[in-house]
């Protein structure tokens, strides 16, 4: 059994499913917690490495849940889960409604009229921390 050369096959198979995307690499994780916080860490190397510093705030939506890692919980807004660890998470994070039209949309309010409400709270925020310091939307 070689276990690189698996995993290069497995790769090369993943890669291939997305034919029409470009997709070049692939980085495999052991589960969904370690692939946010991969992503996480991605999104602020991507913004380091072009020299954008200042790109160190995340948004998120309230009620989400994204994993038990300490990155993954600080863009979690569930707080039972939070709470006990509330001091040594990152704080640079905001958030905004849930994307849940069955709980969330206001009497009378169409799906679009949610959606575009959605949208218009996701831009005012950007604008309020700063587009030039937001990292990512989770």
């Amino acid at each position: 059994m070689n276990v690189s050369k698996d995993l290069e096959d497995l790769a090369t198979y993943v890669l291939g499913l997305g034919s029409g995307h470009d997709l070049a690499r692939a980085y495999f994780v052991g589960s969904g917690s370690e692939a946010n916080e991969a992503a996480l860490k991605m999104a602020r190397q991507y913004f380091v490495e072009k020299g954008y510093m200042g790109r160190k705030h995340f948004v998120a939506r309230r009620q989400a849940y994204h994993g038990n890692t300490l990155g993954a919980m600080t863009v979690s807004s569930n707080l039972a889960r939070r709470v006990p660890y509330e001091d040594i998470l990152m704080t640079d994070v905001s958030f905004v409604s849930p994307a849940y039209d069955y709980q969330y949309t206001r009497e009378g309010e169409t799906e679009g009229q949610f959606a575009a409400r959605l949208v218009d709270e996701v831009e005012a925020e950007f604008k309020r921390i700063g587009p030039e310091k937001i990292v990512s939307l989770m």
